[in-house]
């Protein structure tokens, strides 16, 4: 077993560990399958960098299926990027564009959560935020769960092994765009697979909480 070889195990490993811990939590995006043969991750950190501070938002392709999704978890493997954050933040938007969310969904600092991050294997680590109770209609969204890194120009957002969707987007402070056009992201999001009631936040709700 080669080196390459042996991340990706420990990696699948600490996978299934980490569907075990949550084994209250369905499955409802599973994008945690590592590219093999990646080289070059997606910026999607806020932080400092080299010169000046450094904002990139990573956006990912969803589709939420059946009657509706209640988000409880959402996972995505990076690199290191200097610190161990203890916040994230989280925008989602309803896909109304395609390949690229409009220009009017701008990625803000507006929506913090807890995250923490952990160590997999060899410069490959998770960063989770947990306890989200995020109620989403039936539908596409982008989404996006962007670490506060202290060095985010070194931190990478690791390639998935398959494509969903649309690729994953890339908003740089000014306008969104491909970084590469041949991945996605990785990304794993747990939750219910309710239908979305009353009492949870509607489309609409979700649409005030996230602009």
């Amino acid at each position: 077993m080669n080196a390459q070889q042996l991340k990706l195990f420990l990696v699948a490993f600490a996978l299934i560990a980490l569907l075990t811990s949550s084994a209250s939590a369905a499955v409802l995006h599973d994008q945690s399958a590592i590219e093999p043969d990646w080289t070059q991750g997606f910026l999607n950190s806020i932080g400092g960098g080299p010169g000046p501070d450094h904002f990139f938002y990573g956006a990912q392709d969803i589709v939420v299926e059946g009657g509706g999704w209640v988000i409880s978890t959402i996972t995505i493997f990076t690199t290191y990027g200097g610190s161990d954050p203890t916040n994230a933040f989280l925008n989602i938007f309803p896909k109304t564009s395609s390949p690229l969310p409009t220009a009017e969904q701008i990625p803000n600092l507006d929506t913090p959560v807890a995250v923490e991050k952990t160590l997999v294997s060899d410069d490959v680590y998770t960063v989770t935020a947990s306890g989200l109770d995020i109620s989403l209609e039936p539908g596409e969204y982008w989404i996006c769960l962007t670490p506060n890194e202290s060095n985010a120009f070194y931190c990478s957002h690791i390639p998935a092994e398959t494509v969903m969707g649309d690729f994953t987007a890339t908003y740089d402070g000014g306008s969104w765009g491909y970084p590469h056009r041949e991945w996605d992201a990785t990304i794993l999001i747990e939750g219910d697979e309710t239908p979305v009631s009353a009492e949870h936040s509607s489309l609409s709700s979700v649409k005030a909480l996230f602009r």
